[in-house]
């Protein structure tokens, strides 16, 4: 259980970054940073959740900055850093007509009950399985897979070349239940593929696998936790 400090640090921040001044780089008619992979006119449902998903959590693993680096060497503190991820999805997500800063605090408190982190070492590859809440609206993601290449230098603020951030979604195509994404550094969405039925945790690891060319074992080491 998190400790009541943690969550008025939670709420703190989610406050100041919902009512900070906007930046002129975010102002209106500027183009933001990224771009949801749905239409704008349909806007995510859960704003906090999505731009956790697609924005912030993407961020800090490609700059491999602290946030990262604290949840993979410590995910026994992954509440604290999912608070201040949330918080910065909180500054973006306030852009949009359907953000409520009144229910942010509790929303964020829910949704980092429900997360779920997993470290997998295969070869030179670490991946960091992070479970997400159930997706109730497409474009949800039920997984986020942050894939490291261990041979190759990760340096704080930059993107290294080899990271990938690959997602499992809830989609809106017709007749076709999940869709594989992945982000690149610039920003760029891909699909990789749907399928027709929900997957479970090992079932997205074998196509992430084939998807990074790695071939798949029997019994990986890996290292699980909760932020709860």
């Amino acid at each position: 259980m998190m400790h009541i400090l943690q969550w008025t640090y939670v709420a703190t921040l989610v406050v100041l970054l919902t009512t900070w001044p906007v930046d002129p780089a975010h102002a209106e008619g500027a183009k933001p940073a990224l771009e949801p992979p749905n239409e704008q006119a349909n806007l995510p449902a859960r704003p906090l959740l999505y731009f956790l998903e697609h924005f912030s959590l993407r961020e800090s693993a490609f700059r491999y900055d602290e946030d990262i680096q604290a949840l993979i060497s410590n995910p026994r503190n992954a509440g604290r850093v999912f608070a201040r991820l949330f918080a910065k999805a909180a500054f973006r997500a306030s852009r949009l007509p359907n953000f409520s800063a009144d229910t942010a605090f509790e929303e964020t408190r829910s949704f980092i009950s429900q997360i779920g982190f997993e470290t997998i070492r295969r070869g030179d590859y670490a991946i960091h399985l992070v479970k997400m809440p159930p997706p109730k609206h497409p474009n949800e993601a039920f997984f986020v897979a942050i894939v490291y290449n261990e041979s190759a230098p990760l340096i704080e603020g930059s993107a290294a070349s080899s990271t990938r951030y690959i997602t499992l979604e809830k989609t809106r195509v017709e007749h076709k239940a999940v869709a594989l994404g992945e982000w690149s550094s610039e920003g760029k969405y891909t699909t990789h593929g749907f399928g027709d039925r929900e997957l479970a945790a090992s079932e997205f690891l074998a196509n992430l696998y084939a998807l990074i060319g790695l071939k798949q074992q029997s019994a990986p080491d890996a290292t699980a936790d909760s932020p709860s």
